[in-house]
């Protein structure tokens, strides 16, 4: 195996542990919203609001400390 295609392993490594933190909150999402969902409809709009604003702050800080893991462990681009 070529030193290319060992970068593009962990490259495509790290945008796999993205899709799958997103995948796995948008699951907990789902969940937490049909517990919210009991309680009505303007519940279920506060909090579909707050998901959508921690999901932002979430994408940003998983790339943040990917970029930050890629670059101490050596690959740059």
């Amino acid at each position: 195996m070529n030193e290319n295609s060992k970068m593009a392993i962990k490259t495509m490594n790290a945008f796999l542990s993205i899709m799958l933190a997103s995948v796995l909150q948008s699951i907990g999402q789902v969940f937490g919203m049909m517990i919210v969902g009991q309680l009505g409809i303007d519940a279920l709009a506060s909090i579909s609001t707050f998901f959508s604003f921690i999901n932002e702050i979430n994408l940003v800080v998983h790339i943040l400390l990917e970029i930050f893991s890629l670059v101490f462990s050596g690959l740059t681009w």
